[in-house]
Order: C-alpha cells, then sequence, then structure tokens
C-alpha cells in the first residue's frame, strides 16, 4: 500500500516538474504573453492536467521504456501540486525506511515540509493576489509582494525553499544503497541535492540561475527513478551500503 502511495506521490511530483520545466522554457523564449507566462509558470504548484509525456519528448523516452509509467500517465487525471507531491513522496521514503536510517529520511521529511511550507506562498500570493491586482490596474500597490525579480522578498523565500528542497533530497539519497537498482536513485537525488548552495547563491549572485537551471532535469528525472523503484516494490533498501 505505501509502495503504492509512493509511486503516485512520486509520479505526481515529477509530472508537475516537468510541466513547470516546459512553461519556464517558454517563460524565458518569451513565448507566452503577460500575464499569461505569470500565470502559467505557478499552476503547476497547484494542480496539473494533461499528460507530460506528450509535449517532453525527453522525459517520454525514458517514461516509454517501462509500461508501467507510461500507463500511469495516461491513466491520471489531476496530478496534485508539486510541493505537497514532494512532501508526500518523502512522507512515503520515510514509512519504508529501515530504523538504522530513519534519522535521514526524517530530516528529508522535515526539510520537505519546509520548502512546501515556503514556496506555497509564494505561489498562492502571486496567483491569489499580485496577479489578480496587476490585472485591475493597481499592481502597484502590491508590487512588495511580487516574484521574481532580484532582491525582492518572495524571491528570497521561493530560493529558500527550493534550497530545502534540495537538501531534503540530499538527505533521501542516503537512505538507498548506492548499488544495484537502488544505485540511480541514489545519484539523481544526491545530484538534486548538489545544486543547494547554487540555488540560494542566486541571492547575491543572480548569474547562478544558469547553473539552477539543472534542476530542471535532475529533478523530474530524481522523481521519476524513484516513482519506478516504489512501483517495482523497491522503494526503499533494505540493508546497509
Amino acid at each position: 500500500m505505501t509502495s503504492r502511495f509512493g509511486f503516485w506521490a512520486a509520479f505526481s511530483a515529477f509530472a508537475a516538474s516537468v510541466a513547470y520545466g516546459i512553461l519556464q522554457i517558454l517563460q524565458v523564449l518569451h513565448v507566452l504573453p503577460d500575464p499569461w507566462d505569470r500565470i502559467l509558470i505557478f499552476a503547476p504548484s497547484l494542480v496539473l492536467k494533461r499528460n507530460p509525456i506528450k509535449w517532453a519528448p525527453f522525459f517520454g523516452k525514458i517514461a516509454r521504456q517501462n509500461k508501467n509509467l507510461e500507463r500511469g500517465f495516461d491513466s491520471i487525471k489531476t496530478h496534485p501540486a508539486l510541493a505537497p507531491a514532494f512532501v508526500l513522496t518523502m512522507a512515503a521514503v520515510h514509512e519504508n525506511t529501515p530504523s538504522h536510517k530513519r534519522v535521514y529520511s526524517l530530516s528529508a521529511v522535515a526539510l520537505a515540509i519546509m520548502y512546501g511550507v515556503l514556496v506555497s506562498i509564494v505561489y498562492i500570493t502571486q496567483l491569489g493576489v499580485v496577479i489578480p491586482r496587476d490585472l485591475q490596474g493597481v499592481g502597484p500597490s502590491v508590487a512588495y509582494l511580487a516574484c521574481c525579480g532580484q532582491h525582492q522578498f518572495m524571491t528570497g523565500l521561493d530560493l529558500l525553499g527550493y534550497t530545502l528542497m534540495s537538501l531534503s533530497t540530499l538527505f533521501a539519497a542516503l537512505v538507498f544503497v548506492a548499488k544495484g537498482p537502488q544505485r540511480p536513485v541514489r545519484l539523481w537525488l544526491a545530484a538534486n541535492g548538489a545544486l543547494a548552495p547554487v540555488l540560494l547563491g542566486q541571492l547575491v549572485w543572480p548569474g547562478l540561475i544558469r547553473a539552477g537551471a539543472l534542476w530542471l532535469i535532475t529533478f523530474p528525472v530524481a522523481m521519476m527513478y524513484l516513482a519506478l523503484s516504489f512501483k517495482r516494490g523497491r522503494g526503499i533498501p533494505e540493508s546497509s551500503p
């Protein structure tokens, strides 16, 4: 039961992050007009509909190598928001972790919750306050709540949130063994965790956003491998590395 829960949680986090990544790229390329670029960039953090395989050939090719994951894409109608889905994924990891490693999984859950709270504040503020006020022509009255420009309050919260997410995946990586079928799960979780200083460093050096963009690859792939691991009933190893 927990493996099934873990699969759908990780799968939802994967799907939402793919949707976010695609919309982020479209925003950078100025394909989406304002305010749709701002609205859609936060939408996957609230709810995601549609099949991301059809948008992203790179991830679709990987997913189609596993029939269970491909069927999951075709059958699911609505995915939980990215932030809650990630927190639930870490909860599933913790629930299945052997006792001698639970300090790592519990740390991952704690950091994930901190991430979820911080970024959810950012998302709901943009979608429920800032963007609507902009559309009403009174945007300057809430400009101090806007995201995600340099030296903005909400930008700081957002970057801190994603830094905590990266640290969460780093602790989660310590739960998995470094060989066998668990190896790619551990490696991709650790790779995402390694981005923590880069993400937080953007507060001082905005140019680090180019390196931070690796999150668009490391996080979805980590969630994909974690979902597959849960699906195969090997969500958590039973022995130490």
